[in-house]
């Protein structure tokens, strides 16, 4: 298991739209957060912490964007290899 953390932006409670001037996709509302994990985290534990982050009480959806990316492109996770995908695309930064 990999002792350092990593850094995610996460954003939550907005929705995604085409912006009306360039029909661009774009997150509006909601809420930002910097939250830092630890590298080595399993799924379960990442969504327990999710939940407390955003005091949410109900289902957490959990999805990242490459660089590059736009919104219509991103990735949901949805078990431990979705969760080591998207850890392996961070080190690669």
């Amino acid at each position: 298991m990999e002792n350092y953390d990593v850094k995610f932006l996460c954003s939550y409670g907005g929705k995604i739209h085409h912006r009306p001037n360039d029909k661009k996709i774009s997150y509006v509302g909601g809420h930002n957060k910097l939250y830092y994990v630890n590298r080595g985290i399993d799924f379960t534990a990442m969504l327990a912490k999710l939940s407390a982050l955003f005091d949410a009480a109900g289902d957490i959806h959990f999805k990242y964007q490459l660089p590059g990316d736009d919104f219509d492109a991103l990735i949901s996770v949805t078990s431990d290899n979705g969760l080591n995908s998207l850890m392996l695309e961070y080190d690669k930064l």
